[in-house]
Parts: C-alpha cells; structure tokens; sequence
C-alpha cells in the first residue's frame, strides 16, 4: 500500500474529509493552531471546497463533542453545500467494488463507506477528489486508503493536507 494514493498535481476541487482525520486534528496541530485551521476548513467547507458525509461529522460529534473538531463538525454539517447524503447507486457500486470496507464490527452505522461513497459520487460528476484519511491500514475491514486505490480516487493522510495548506503541525509519532 503506498503511502499516499493516486498523485495528480495541484490542489483538488474537493477534499472530502475522514472522520479520522478530523479526530487526528487534536494530536497533529498545537492548540494555538487549531482555531485557525477548523475555522479555515469551515470556510472551506462553506465554499464548497471540502466535504464529508452526514455519518462521518456523527463519528467526530459523538466522539470529541465537546472538544475543538467536535464542536467544528456540528457547525460544519451544518454549512455544507455539497451532499451531505450519497446517493443509493453510488454507495451499492462502492460495496459491490470493496465488499469489505464496512466494519461490521462497529455497533454504530461506519462512516467509512460513505467517505468512500461521496468521494466517488464527487468524481464520478467530474469534480476532481482528495480524500483526507488516516485509515490506511486494514484490519478486520479494508482500509479507506485502500477503498480509494481500488477506486482510483487519490487520497493522503491528514498532515500531507495540513502542508499543502500550509499548516504547522507535529510530526506522527511512531
């Protein structure tokens, strides 16, 4: 599995954002930063520049409310433009393409194949796609990351998107 998913140059139209990742926000960027950057991905997330599904912004409330990406997901639900909900079609050929990217181990509804979901969706209408995601190893479920090389659709961790916005953060512990 490669570190970063299929690489185009230049920014994407859209960033479609893990719950994962918004998690992973805590750890990645000091507190001093973090207000900046969720409320820069707000706006993002106004103009139409970044997404993630209804499932995954109840991953992030449910888990960090709340905490600073907690707290952001529930106003950023809120002022998506883009489809918060994936169409039936396109969800059933991303499960027909990766069977097993539901974690049927999760007791909740898993936000993963909807991330996957709406960033196809996205692509498939012509908008060129980033998926922002820490989930890059499989487990009992295939990966996001995986979902999304199966899929052709390019995909990078979360502190790959924080350099290409520009954003100081720590670097992954290992």
């Amino acid at each position: 599995m490669s570190e970063q998913g299929t690489l185009r140059l230049g920014e994407p139209d859209v960033w479609v954002v893990d719950a994962s990742s918004l998690i992973e926000i805590k750890r990645a960027v000091g507190v001093t930063n973090q207000w900046d950057l969720l409320m820069r991905m707000r706006n993002m997330v106004s103009d139409g520049e970044l997404a993630s599904p209804r499932q995954a912004y109840r991953e992030v409330t449910d888990a960090m409310h709340p905490d600073a990406p907690g707290a952001w997901a529930a106003s950023a639900r809120q002022a998506q433009t883009l489809p918060l909900d994936v169409d039936t079609d396109c969800m059933r050929r991303v499960l027909v393409a990766v069977p097993d990217l539901p974690d049927s181990s999760k007791l909740e509804e898993d936000a993963d194949p909807y991330v996957v979901g709406l960033a196809w969706q996205l692509q498939q209408d012509g908008t060129d796609i980033c998926v922002v995601t820490e989930d890059v190893i499989d487990r009992a479920s295939r990966s996001i990351a995986t979902a999304c090389d199966v899929l052709q659709i390019r995909w990078m961790r979360l502190r790959q998107f924080l350099d290409v916005l520009g954003v100081p953060h720590r670097a992954e512990k290992q």
